[in-house]
């Protein structure tokens, strides 16, 4: 155990000093909050002028196209940086001659969409139909202001023609709502705004999230040390002094105390950002206890496979193939962090959550969302991400004793399955 112990800090301090890991640490948080600053602010900012941009428009109700027009043209003079030109193609007696000289136009890019609007529409029985021709990304802002455009003007003459004043109707609609949240007692209340609401929605997301990043960010960092420690026949001398388990247990030891390490630091920088933005992240010992446990299990499932791969592989390139599809399995709730936060004792899941290696991630984001998940679904969550760790480390421990001593060629499945027989 002593050997162990020597091995985790040596792997300790050969992490936390190496730049690498002060990146990690200190520059991609605030890399990644540059960003979303940033993102937050590009519309004030402006990123220069679009060109114009042109659409058709077939009003078949004949009432609309001077006012469509006078609409186009408003946009266009109050956002010099976004026009939007309106094309008229009148309807004729051949219904067949407008809607194909429309959709020419569209497949030409002479304009880059085309409305039609269907006779019923001001009585409220038609619709606005909406031609599209490979799209690109930037189109789709334009699409949504000509729609938004063209709502306004319809919705305008459906008042106009039933005598309504549009700024009483505006009226009628606009309701404020103001949010409260009380706590424990009858005096412990605060008034809520939107963005209390999006820290909650965002929550969970982000506990997740930032077990995923801990996994991955700290874990690769057992790939590439035994990588280079194998190339450069380090591991031949550490082998003489420690068994290949001992060795790996500890190497995955240390970077457990390291990934902790930016666990904490990560969590004090979110606490000091909150705190200094007013929000209320309502982060309970017992969260703060299950968040810990879950990492520090999920990190060595991860990491007891990436100490596997490692010895399998001669070059980092080489390893990329292996750990690629154990990246990908980690994707999966990230890609549904939504639905799964929407309902957080659904099917979906709860069968996620007891199944290593993603329990860690979904067990995490249920108990952020919800303050009902079942006692005995984590206590069996836990076991079974328990017993996957045994099972890591078993399988791990095999390939690992006897393809960190192997050179120059990547060994076949046969090969690693025959290792996993052996006693």
């Amino acid at each position: 155990m002593n050997k162990v112990l020597r091995i985790a800090q040596r792997e300790y301090i050969a992490t936390v000093k190496t730049k690498a890991f002060f990146l990690g640490v200190f520059v991609g948080p605030i890399f990644i909050g540059a960003i979303l600053f940033f993102a937050g602010r590009v519309d004030k900012i402006g990123l220069g002028d679009r060109e114009a941009v042109t659409v058709g428009v077939t009003d078949l109700t004949g009432e609309l196209s001077g006012q469509l027009e006078a609409a186009f043209r408003q946009h266009s003079e109050n956002n010099p940086d976004k026009k939007i030109i309106m094309r008229e193609y009148a309807p004729t007696n051949d219904v067949n001659s407008f809607y194909q000289s429309g959709k020419k136009a569209l497949r030409e890019r002479v304009i880059e969409a085309y409305f039609v609007v269907e006779k019923g529409v001001i009585a409220g029985q038609g619709s606005v139909l909406e031609y599209t021709y490979r799209t690109k990304p930037g189109d789709v802002d334009v699409i949504w202001k000509c729609q938004s455009i063209m709502k306004n003007v319809i919705v305008d003459e459906r008042c106009r023609q039933r005598n309504l004043s549009r700024d009483e109707v505006n009226a009628l609609w606009r309701l404020n709502f103001d949010s409260i949240v009380i706590g424990e007692t009858i005096s412990d209340e605060k008034k809520a705004d939107k963005d209390d609401f999006v820290v909650t929605m965002m929550m969970p997301f982000a506990m997740m999230f930032l077990i995923y990043i801990g996994i991955i960010l700290i874990g690769q960092h057992i790939l590439s040390s035994v990588i280079e420690e194998k190339n450069s026949r380090i591991i031949e001398v550490l082998l003489s002094a420690v068994s290949p388990i001992e060795l790996m247990a500890g190497k995955i030891l240390g970077l457990v105390c390291a990934g902790m390490t930016v666990m904490a630091i990560w969590c004090l920088m979110a606490l000091s950002l909150g705190s200094f933005k007013g929000f209320e992240l309502n982060l309970s010992f017992y969260f703060v206890l299950i968040f810990i446990v879950y990492y520090v299990l999920g990190f060595l499932f991860f990491s007891a496979l990436m100490a596997g791969i490692g010895s399998l592989c001669n070059t980092i390139k080489e390893s990329q193939s292996l750990m690629t599809p154990l990246v990908m399995i980690l994707i999966i709730p990230m890609i549904s962090w939504y639905e799964l936060a929407k309902n957080p004792n659904g099917l979906f899941a709860r069968v996620l959550s007891m199944v290593p290696p993603v329990s860690p991630l979904v067990m995490v984001l249920r108990l952020s969302s919800s303050n009902e998940i079942p006692v005995y679904e984590i206590i069996l969550s836990l076991i079974f991400l328990m017993v996957g760790v045994i099972f890591a480390f078993w399988l791990a421990g095999k390939v690992f004793k006897t393809g960190i001593l192997m050179y120059g060629k990547k060994p076949k499945i046969k090969e690693v399955i025959r290792w996993l027989r052996e006693r």
